[in-house]
């Protein structure tokens, strides 16, 4: 590493304004309130994932057992 970089590396970290940053602790014991809109995009994003392939074969077994049903 040449002297040049290790000197600017310098610089950069004195220009920051440290005294303007603090550290605040976040609470981990609040809940989430959800709305039927998010459960709703949930739902979707989840069918747009591996719950579509699932629910393919699930409808698929279902006609089939009912097709399956008025043949025999």
């Amino acid at each position: 590493m040449s002297s040049d970089s290790t000197r600017r590396d310098e610089n950069d970290n004195e220009d920051v304004p440290w005294d303007d940053i603090v550290y605040y602790e976040e609470q981990q014991d609040q809940t989430i309130h959800l709305e039927g809109s998010d459960y709703v995009a949930i739902f979707i994003a989840a069918l747009q994932t591996i719950f579509l392939p699932c629910i393919i074969v699930m409808v698929a077994i279902v006609a089939l057992s009912i097709f399956l049903t008025f043949i025999f």
